[in-house]
């Protein structure tokens, strides 16, 4: 006959200790795997407002009429089946013949977060 001490197998104590030890370690990884996937879809989100911006930029280096009045210009565009909200302000420089253009990019629903700012200048 075994005594307590020879017996096999594991004590309750050392049964949740281990739980424990798994549980921390499973939440640890979800959290880790929540913030991957935020991060991911911000860079998502911040490579789109980028084209936009540039497309935005483009136009206007094409279509160079558009930069004869300072100001500032605001509309929407749909790429990637979201909305992005542009701004364009167009600012004069010290060479009377060249002019200073700001596009941003936000979301509708966070029009203070500006996701993309492109900055370029056009010779009219």
């Amino acid at each position: 006959m075994k005594t307590d001490r020879e017996q096999n197998g594991f004590t309750l104590i050392e049964i949740m200790v281990a739980l424990f030890i798994v549980a921390i370690t499973l939440g640890t990884l979800v959290s880790a795997s929540g913030r991957y996937i935020d991060s991911t879809a911000h860079l998502k989100n911040l490579t789109f407002a980028h084209w936009v911006a540039e497309n935005k930029a483009t136009e206007i280096l094409i279509n160079k009429g558009n930069v004869s009045t300072l100001g500032e210009q605001t509309g929407t565009v749909t790429m990637a089946k979201r909305q992005w909200v542009w701004k364009i302000v167009v600012t004069p420089t010290p060479d009377d013949s060249v002019k200073k253009i700001i596009v941003t990019v936000t979301l509708p629903k966070s029009k203070n977060k500006h996701l993309a700012k492109l900055v370029t200048y056009v010779n009219h």
